[in-house]
């Protein structure tokens, strides 16, 4: 469970599911938060689509993630009432506003399939670093296979989710590839002038 950005964008576009309600947002944003329960089930696919600028992003949940996430949004529920929220907006079509721990005793125990509102504000994978070809876009320091000069330094190269925010991991990664890219130009030019001097010696 954690806290997102809750500017007014944000909290428009997760009360999406309720139309009706989007003056509340309006009116009173700077006392609204956004919370969320997160799993790590579920299997994602990106695509690029011709024509579009933006990929296509599906995530495939089971049964048994359903449930979990489910149980997540209980108990996120109860920790915000008792927290002092006065009303939690569950962004679910058809899922009544929750005011009291009897409202979370009343929700369902699996999120309805094709109604669960499953987001994913990190995209990860989608360009997989590994040392393996055929299993992954770049090698574990984030060059691109077959593609000389040309790397990536963003969470696409994270193999699975980090579960918590991906900053810090990308951050970490970013560095050490640049350090590894710096090191094997230096280690490129010191060859290439030694190939010089051993050329300019021979003649």
């Amino acid at each position: 469970m954690g806290c997102s950005m809750s500017k007014r964008p944000a909290l428009a576009l997760a009360m999406a599911p309720r139309p009706s309600l989007l003056g509340e947002v309006d009116r009173d944003w700077k006392r609204m938060a956004i919370y969320y329960a997160q799993n790590t089930g579920g299997v994602g696919t990106v695509r690029p689509l011709p024509g579009f600028r933006d990929p296509l992003v599906r995530a495939r949940q089971t049964p048994q993630d359903l449930a979990e996430l489910a149980e997540g949004l209980k108990r996120l529920c109860q920790c915000l009432l008792s927290a002092g929220a006065e009303v939690v907006y569950p962004s679910l079509p058809g899922y009544a506003p929750v005011r009291s721990l009897a409202d979370v005793a009343r929700m369902p125990d699996v999120l309805p399939v094709g109604r669960a509102s499953v987001t994913a504000l990190h995209l990860f994978s989608s360009c997989p670093m590994g040392e393996e070809r055929w299993r992954s876009a770049t090698d574990s320091f984030g060059r691109v296979w077959d593609a000389d000069g040309l790397h990536i330094a963003d969470c696409s190269l994270l193999p699975t989710p980090t579960v918590v925010n991906p900053q810090g991991s990308v951050m970490a990664i970013a560095h050490r590839n640049a350090c590894h890219f710096l090191e094997r130009a230096g280690r490129v030019r010191a060859a290439t002038r030694a190939d010089a001097v051993a050329a300019a010696t021979a003649a």
